[in-house]
């Protein structure tokens, strides 16, 4: 039976990050679907119901705690370890040569991660940063709509280029409604690929978000490979 090291990869804060942001991305779609698209007639006067009222409340609080997280992830990929940054250097050419490999293992169910150090997959990098490029979207528009119900707030005035660039609100609400449907995407298409390469590589990717612990076969550390070079030491 081939022998595995536990490879300690993600800290807690990173892990704290994780499971909160998937929160708030549930709560934020579901409570912004339902703005958009009012369903539940109130029984009795509106005023004393106020439904849509305490759903745009509960959107409003969960995007300050959006906007903080991210806040927060930014942070922790300078103050935290070499994985908490690697997952995210999506710039790197190596990310973009790689996609083609990657999308035909997934295609044909190969293992395509065994072998390779956690963090190295090229084309998670790639998603993530599409993942990061849309959340900072969503908080940019959803900010600016934020603002405009009060011209004199600081939300206006630190979103006011975003109404210069789009001309008027309109087009923010369309951007802000159709960039939501980015995340349902990027989440069923991360659950399938996260379960699959957990089942492949038996590694223990879904529980390492649990744990922060790897489960790394010892040939792959001791390939001298550019993954897995330093990892004793982390």
């Amino acid at each position: 039976m081939e022998r595995r090291q536990m490879v300690y990869v993600w800290e807690f804060p990173v892990r704290f990050f994780h499971w909160q942001n998937a929160l708030c991305i549930t709560t934020l779609f579901c409570t912004g679907l339902y703005i958009g698209h009012p369903v539940l007639s109130p029984s009795g006067e509106a005023t004393n119901v106020f439904v849509l009222g305490w759903v745009r409340y509960i959107h409003f609080v969960t995007a300050y705690i959006f906007l903080a997280l991210w806040i927060f992830r930014i942070y922790w990929f300078f103050a935290g370890n070499r994985y908490a940054k690697n997952i995210f250097r999506f710039w790197s050419p190596g990310a973009w040569r790689s996609v083609g490999h990657h999308l035909k293992g997934i295609a044909t169910a190969a293992p395509e991660m065994d072998g390779e150090m956690p963090g190295s997959d090229q084309l998670a990098r790639m998603a993530h940063g599409l993942f990061f490029t849309a959340s900072m979207l969503m908080i940019v528009t959803g900010f600016a709509m934020y603002g405009e119900a009060n011209p004199t707030g600081w939300a206006y005035g630190l979103t006011r280029w975003v109404y210069r660039l789009a001309g008027s609100g309109r087009p923010l609400v369309l951007i802000h409604h159709y960039a939501t449907w980015f995340f349902p995407i990027f989440v069923l298409a991360h659950l399938y690929q996260v379960f699959r390469t957990d089942n492949l590589t038996r590694q223990g990717l879904v529980s390492s978000m649990f744990t922060g612990y790897y489960h790394v076969p010892e040939k792959v550390l001791k390939s001298g490979s550019k993954a897995g070079k330093g990892l004793a030491g982390d």
